[in-house]
């Protein structure tokens, strides 16, 4: 019996993990040897990345809230509308016309004016254009304009 019990303790020291000294901190000697730091320009972009990745996280943590939202069914329907820029620019006049925007919340109306000003910008660079382009006093109201008054209630 006492030679099986060394049979399988000698076994089972095969498969334990060996201790090991720890590490000694490595000295770094030569320029070579010393772990890269970005350089101001790199890190800016690190970071610009970082808050751009945030705000794309927020935005879509939005969105999916007013999808969530009992007014989550007008918010798709405005949504598709909106993705259907700039054919469907009257009827998306109609649809912020109809009322239920006015049911919303000032974050909710936030939500909703961002989302359509994103696509609106994305359709003007497309196109070639600037991406913003408010009217002279005088000249009529763009369409960010328009549906700024009817989400703002003016």
């Amino acid at each position: 019996m006492s030679d099986y019990l060394d049979h399988f303790a000698a076994h089972a020291e095969r498969f334990m993990p060996k201790q090991r000294k720890p590490r000694a901190p490595k000295v770094v000697t030569s320029d070579a040897d010393a772990p890269l730091k970005p350089t101001a320009m790199e890190q800016a972009q690190r970071d610009k990345g970082t808050l751009l990745a945030s705000f794309k996280r927020t935005k879509k943590a939005e969105h999916e809230a007013m999808l969530a939202s009992e007014h989550g069914a007008a918010y798709g329907r405005m949504m598709e509308i909106v993705k259907r820029l700039p054919d469907s620019a009257v009827e998306l006049v109609k649809n912020l016309g109809k009322g239920w925007i006015n049911a919303l919340s000032a974050k909710q109306k936030d939500t909703v004016l961002s989302m359509i000003s994103a696509r609106i910008i994305r359709v003007r660079e497309m196109d070639g254009r600037t991406p913003f382009d408010d009217p002279l006093p005088g000249e009529p109201d763009n369409l960010f304009i328009i549906c700024r008054k009817i989400i703002q209630g003016f």
